[in-house]
């Protein structure tokens, strides 16, 4: 047996989770944790690791002295720690004149195990497996921040198994993913299994559970619901009580959640003109010559491999990346560099992308994260107007989130936040909607209610949308085009 929780509760806050839990994982077993968003599935990972608590009955583990650590981790909420533990580094690295300092992809990996080198001589070592398994030799010398969503989640499995862990609990670790990559972790992790290893995986797509999962643990409410091995629990009958029905999204819905008065200001007919677009660092080209254009009325699918461009494509839209201001870019008619603020676009842009919930930090509660988006703002640094609390309070009625609305941010699941950042983005009926694999992280449920809320708003306030996902299931019914990268081909949706 490795671990075994005997009529357990887990404790985060002031909240007691998951009370009478017994759940024993033995030795050849790989088990997946199913369940809805805000279920407990994260925190019950948690527990494993030694982070949480148990308040009542007990946790016993028999990892045994030979695995330091016991429990290899990958999650969102790791990724937003390596990120944080980056930018605090900053200020360091610009006192001491290193200003070229930014940790390497490279420098993250070995940390764990400073003494292996992957291309050193000798025989072949530990890291250089983990580098070959998964793929990651060509982002070894590059900054960790500058690498994609899929990127950085395949540098975190091979770090987390650097001290060869007993286990390894992966927390949605396929969110983000391309669907090559996904095929590539799937093919590295069976062969680390067959060696030995165990999995613990997370996940909100039954579809993507590991082919070597033989037990399934399913939660629901901050309780178990069912469990046992996978091939007699995993039905449709149990997955239809643990999820209940997948809302439908009816081409015809037209109710809007938000109201239909747009923001102020003039409307070109160009949202967005790009032309001859090139963003390199240093030799490494992200975008070359690209030429798009985005006109009023047209919805936009961006698609590509993982570090085809996306996620600095969308720092252009935006007007965050700096080197927008070396290309031909126009923005709301207006050319980049020609002296527009960068709050005069952003004030017309509603934003959702998993950096942006990564940059997402500090004590708010969850109506203050959905008002700050009257402010553009990480956080609310001033007292919002009771026209802003009421239009926030209404819109989370009617995407059925009151619930979260005076809970503190940081203590909820990463999809409980998700919903709470989509709401923010379009709280102040933006004329542009840009969101980034706004379903990352979310169960069936909420993924056909946000996919409805994105028709409902493109419908019921002529906002345009530019939208990314790796998924064809969680294409919104509204689109109009798509542009695929790398190559910058475009044209109508199929």
């Amino acid at each position: 047996m490795l671990f075994s929780f005997d009529n357990a509760a887990l404790q985060v806050g002031g909240r007691v989770l998951l009370e009478g839990l017994s759940w024993s994982v033995h030795e050849g077993e790989h088990w997946a944790v199913l369940g809805p968003n805000g279920s407990g599935k994260s925190t019950l990972l948690r527990a494993v690791l030694g982070d949480v608590p148990v308040v009542r009955g007990s946790l016993s583990t028999f990892f045994g002295e030979q695995w330091n650590p016991p429990v290899g981790w990958v999650s969102f909420e790791l990724h937003r720690q390596l990120i944080a533990r980056e930018e605090a580094l900053d200020a360091a690295r610009w006192f001491s004149a290193q200003t070229d300092g930014a940790g390497r992809a490279g420098e993250l990996l070995l940390e764990l195990q400073p003494d292996a080198q992957p291309g050193g001589g000798g025989s072949r070592s530990w890291a250089e497996r983990l580098v070959e398994l998964f793929a990651l030799q060509p982002l070894l010398s590059r900054p960790f921040r500058s690498l994609s969503t899929g990127e950085i989640r395949r540098l975190l499995v091979a770090r987390a198994l650097m001290h060869r862990p007993r286990l390894l609990a992966l927390d949605e670790a396929f969110d983000g993913l391309d669907e090559g990559t996904r095929r590539l972790l799937v093919d590295a992790l069976g062969s680390l299994a067959a060696a030995g290893l165990q999995l613990l995986q997370v996940s909100h797509r039954v579809e993507e559970l590991l082919p070597e999962v033989t037990h399934v643990l399913a939660l629901r409410a901050g309780r178990v619901l069912w469990q046992g091995p996978r091939r007699r629990v995993l039905t449709p009958r149990n997955l239809g009580r643990l999820y209940g029905r997948t809302p439908a999204r009816p081409h015809e819905e037209r109710g809007s959640p938000v109201s239909s008065r747009r923001a102020e200001g003039s409307h070109p007919e160009f949202w967005i003109q790009m032309r001859g677009v090139t963003v390199r660092y240093g030799d490494r080209i992200v975008l070359q010559d690209l030429n798009w254009t985005v006109r009023r009325g047209e919805n936009w699918c961006v698609q590509g491999p993982n570090g085809s461009g996306k996620t600095t494509l969308l720092s252009l839209v935006c007007g965050d990346h700096p080197q927008a201001y070396a290309n031909d870019i126009r923005l709301f008619g207006v050319p980049r560099g020609s002296g527009e603020s960068i709050w005069d676009i952003k004030r017309r842009i509603g934003l959702l992308s998993t950096e942006f919930q990564v940059a997402y930090r500090g004590e708010a509660s969850g109506l203050e994260v959905v008002v700050s988006g009257f402010h553009d703002s990480i956080g609310l640094y001033e007292r919002p107007s009771p026209v802003e609390e009421a239009s926030a309070h209404g819109l989370l009625d009617r995407l059925e989130l009151q619930e979260l609305a005076g809970r503190d941010f940081g203590s909820l699941s990463g999809g409980q936040q998700r919903l709470l950042l989509l709401a923010r983005a379009v709280v102040k009926r933006p004329e542009l909607l840009v969101l980034d694999e706004p379903c990352q992280g979310l169960d069936p449920a909420n993924r056909g209610k946000v996919l409805a809320m994105i028709d409902r708003i493109v419908a019921g306030t002529n906002a345009d949308l530019i939208y990314v996902s790796h998924h064809r299931d969680e294409l919104p019914f509204c689109l109009t085009h798509r542009l695929e990268l790398p190559g910058g081909k475009s044209g109508p949706v199929s």
